[in-house]
């Protein structure tokens, strides 16, 4: 690296587009198993890119996946529409794709029944994302739509999907490892420090969700491992709606660190700020999303995503106690 490099990282904005109805009996009853604030999100997502578009200091925006709610076609082109605001005031913008973002099935939600709405194929998404880091792709993987991207002399991004077979396995198989293997090669015989982004963590973030199969990639340790043999030393990733940061070191002695940041439109809603300043150190902000445009009842920002947590917290557990067949 030449010189120190900043950049942001946002994740799992589910942006959803509310012309496909997000309100009535149904939405309700959905928003109280779930943290994430989706009608909110246009706004919530408009706060964020305010304060990142303020923040001249950074240039690079990366967003490790969920970009939408659930895959609706409408609300792809709609959070398009705000990416491109974003890239208007100077930002260059670097996605990944991951399982909510592609759906046969998509609904909206009106009065005290779901509707049906356009959905997305998961071919679609590397077409639709051209211009936020598929287009500036070094070398792309067809299969998986990973990609590497240069984000600055002597900086390249590994864009790594691991949505796996999208049933049991989430990951990487043999073929795409393959691949990964190559590219750092490749990056290190061009001089290259590598920063990955992949959605769901490699490192559990503590040592419970090393227990829950959502909580990480199949086969972590091994993946861990592999990629920190690989001179791959820098990850973030996202899903698991969570701030936490995990190390593991292989038996060679190559240490991984992955960065997990929370989603964007849930409790904390944080946005991180990173500084590279050189190949042994990093310097890692976290800035939470105060306020944004909503009738909160009066709360803050802050105090509204509290609210929608706790209360999801608290259905929970009535349900558990009172009525199992809704647990």
């Amino acid at each position: 690296m030449r010189q120190p490099l900043s950049f942001f990282v946002i994740t799992d904005t589910h942006y959803f587009e509310n012309a496909l109805g997000a309100s009535g009996e149904a939405y309700e009853k959905r928003s109280l198993t779930d943290q994430k604030c989706i009608a909110e999100t246009g706004a919530i997502i408009d706060a964020a890119f305010s304060l990142l578009a303020e923040d001249t200091s950074a240039e690079i925006v990366l967003m490790p996946g969920d970009l939408v709610f659930n895959g609706e076609k409408a609300s792809h082109l709609g959070f398009i529409k705000k990416l491109e605001t974003l890239k208007a005031a100077g930002k260059r913008i670097f996605v990944i794709a991951a399982r909510h973002d592609y759906n046969d099935t998509p609904v909206g939600y009106v009065g005290d029944h779901t509707v049906p709405v356009e959905g997305t194929a998961r071919d679609e998404l590397p077409v639709l994302y051209r211009e936020f880091g598929f287009g500036q792709a070094l070398a792309f993987h067809e299969r998986t739509h990973s990609y590497i991207a240069p984000l600055a002399p002597g900086v390249c991004l590994f864009a790594l999907n691991c949505d796996g077979d999208d049933k049991k396995f989430r990951g990487f198989d043999d073929e795409h490892m393959k691949w990964i293997r190559e590219q750092a090669l490749a990056a290190q015989q061009r001089g290259d420090y590598m920063v990955t982004i992949n959605h769901y963590p490699i490192l559990p973030g503590s040592p419970v969700m090393g227990l829950v199969r959502d909580a990480k990639v199949s086969n972590w340790e091994q993946t861990a491992d592999a990629l920190a043999d690989m001179g791959i030393r820098l990850l973030f990733s996202g899903h698991m709606h969570m701030q936490t940061v995990n190390r593991r070191t292989s038996p060679n002695g190559n240490t991984l660190y992955d960065v997990c940041t929370g989603s964007l439109v849930g409790c904390p809603a944080s946005i991180r700020k990173v500084t590279l300043l050189d190949e042994d150190t990093v310097e890692i902000t976290s800035r939470r999303i105060e306020e944004f445009a909503w009738d909160k009842d009066g709360k803050t920002g802050e105090e509204y995503f509290r609210w929608r947590f706790e209360r999801m917290i608290r259905d929970t557990i009535d349900a558990m106690a009172f009525d199992p067949a809704r647990f």
